[in-house]
């Protein structure tokens, strides 16, 4: 969502993941951005990135930044695209030879703050502080936690990703995170409207 006015941005924070995390898969960054996006909609009412998180066997996961990854198209859309930011490398998986190869983020410039708000920055410092020495079962894990808006999804609509190919087109309702919360409501409104006229003019 709003990937035209926040591709830089999302570029911009990958490359702060990559830099200031040692060997950042790719799926450890997807669970990233998730816990940064559901941080701040906690928080302040508004996420960071404004991504699309589906609900898959392995967490939530922004499967447009997914699928630039894992098929190495950073650079196929000229106007919405990654590879001014991130390049791919990729290597035997660590944890089991049998399958397919791991894919980890390397950063392609210099991280720019300028994109970002001072709450912002503090809170994806704090995140990439508390969980940068996790492995990526544990951030799994995190996220599947009986209460967890992921673990919600999946009873709610008895998700059985073993008939699923461990895929599911559900999204993961940040949303949910306001109720009761009329103030934040309001203000996720209001930032939503302006990035929705920003996206109607970009060009």
């Amino acid at each position: 969502m709003f990937r035209k006015v926040l591709n830089d941005k999302i570029g911009n924070l990958l490359v702060y993941l990559a830099q200031n995390i040692s060997d950042l898969s790719m799926t450890k960054a997807l669970k990233l951005l998730y816990i940064i996006d559901e941080t701040s909609m906690k928080e302040s009412g508004v996420p960071v990135t404004w991504l699309e998180y589906k609900v898959w066997e392995k967490g939530p996961v922004a499967q447009e930044i997914y699928d630039e990854i894992r098929d190495d198209v950073l650079g196929n859309n000229k106007n919405i695209s990654l590879h001014k930011y991130i390049g791919i490398k990729t290597a035997k998986n660590p944890v089991n030879s049998t399958c397919a190869d791991a894919r980890y983020i390397k950063a392609k410039r210099s991280f720019d703050d300028s994109e970002f708000t001072d709450y912002e920055m503090s809170l994806i410092e704090g995140i990439v502080a508390k969980y940068k020495s996790y492995t990526v079962q544990q951030l799994i894990d995190l996220l599947h936690t009986d209460n967890s808006l992921w673990s919600q999804q999946v009873k709610k609509n008895k998700l059985d990703f073993k008939l699923q190919g461990g895929r599911s087109n559900y999204s993961i309702p940040l949303n949910d995170l306001l109720k009761s919360k009329e103030e934040k409501q309001q203000v996720y409104m209001s930032a939503y409207e302006s990035l929705l006229f920003e996206e109607s003019i970009a060009k």
